[in-house]
């Protein structure tokens, strides 16, 4: 995303609703559509996106952004493979819209169903409430009504997440491996997914987290600090 980062204000340091509006703003003046070209689908084909509401958690609902080809496949009765995708934004920022234009990409080019999860964000939720969300996003898709109503073929179904919606799906897809011994998700592709602790690896030139303890604190900001120990203890 070429959204000038380096001049994040300073008030998102310690102001997590000002930096999600900034992250937003900024989201929606660059140019994501993705740098690469269709590798199996000659033709692009249009896309349709809904807004479905999927879970009640908390006397919340939360929903998912579909993403449909119109290829004509539905009306035809051809089941289509589907991903579900999970955005990233360091687990307190972020929405499917982020990645819309990867997901539209992915729709015409694999000709597929896309499921992009906005599940409930930090400081406001824990991590199993993510975790809780995301997943039941994976139950909705694959329960019989929804598959039957989006054509879903089930047995090509895939995730994406990336980043802190890397994470939940990595967690997600263990989850699901281990609660029914063969997890329903066929695929998963996992970019720059946080799923180390800071103190269980060194880096390539040997140099451990502690030795750039100061290093990794400076550049990091205030406000995501602060959330990163509500979510998962004193990692500093």
């Amino acid at each position: 995303m070429n959204s000038e980062g380096h001049r994040v204000p300073s008030e998102s340091q310690s102001n997590v609703q000002f930096m999600r509006r900034w992250f937003k703003d900024n989201a929606r003046k660059a140019d994501l559509r993705p740098r690469c070209e269709p590798l199996k689908t000659p033709v692009a084909v249009e896309v349709s996106l809904e807004n479905v509401k999927y879970g009640q958690g908390g006397g919340e609902q939360f929903q998912v952004r579909v993403y449909e080809p119109q290829d004509g496949s539905q009306s035809e009765g051809i089941n289509r493979p589907a991903l579900i995708m999970y955005h990233g934004g360091g687990w307190v920022l972020g929405d499917p819209t982020a990645d819309e234009d990867l997901s539209i990409f992915f729709a015409s080019e694999l000709r597929a169903v896309i499921f992009s999860v906005d599940y409930r964000l930090a400081p406001e939720h824990d991590l199993r409430t993510m975790h809780n969300d995301c997943y039941e996003a994976l139950n909705w898709v694959t329960s019989p009504d929804i598959s039957a109503t989006y054509r879903v073929d089930l047995s090509r179904l895939g995730l994406w997440g990336c980043s802190a919606g890397a994470h939940l799906g990595a967690t997600g897809l263990l989850r699901d491996a281990v609660e029914r011994a063969s997890s329903r998700l066929r695929q998963a592709s996992l970019v720059v997914p946080a799923v180390c602790h800071p103190h269980a690896f060194s880096g390539l030139l040997g140099q451990t987290f502690e030795k750039k303890k100061q290093t990794y604190l400076k550049e990091t900001p205030s406000s995501f600090l602060g959330h990163i120990e509500n979510l998962f203890g004193n990692v500093v």
